[in-house]
């Protein structure tokens, strides 16, 4: 699993095959109405924070991208969204 940052609203995780083996899920299963896939993604987040060393501000809107990578694996692209205080808070995910 690799994990960068991209300033502070932005993470990008490359996993490999063997990630998304170990996390027990594929590129196809991914869906966030799935608990197993939200079960993946938190633990995704909770290993950046520890990895980055800062946290990564959840409390707000949060847009989640995943697209395949051709080995098996994937790449997600989290990004934390203004909210203001009309919008429902709620996390977003967008496959390719």
């Amino acid at each position: 699993m690799k994990i960068e940052s991209n300033g502070d609203e932005k993470i990008t995780v490359a996993l490999s095959c063997k990630d998304m083996n170990d996390l027990d899920i594929t590129y196809e299963d991914m869906d966030y109405s799935n608990i197993e896939t939200r079960r993946v993604i938190w633990t995704i987040l909770d290993r950046a924070k520890h990895d980055l060393g800062k946290p990564f501000d959840t409390d707000g809107r949060l847009l989640i991208e995943v697209a395949p990578d051709g080995n098996g694996g994937c790449v997600m692209f989290f990004t934390t969204m203004p909210c203001d205080s009309k919008s429902k808070k709620r996390l977003i995910m967008k496959k390719d």
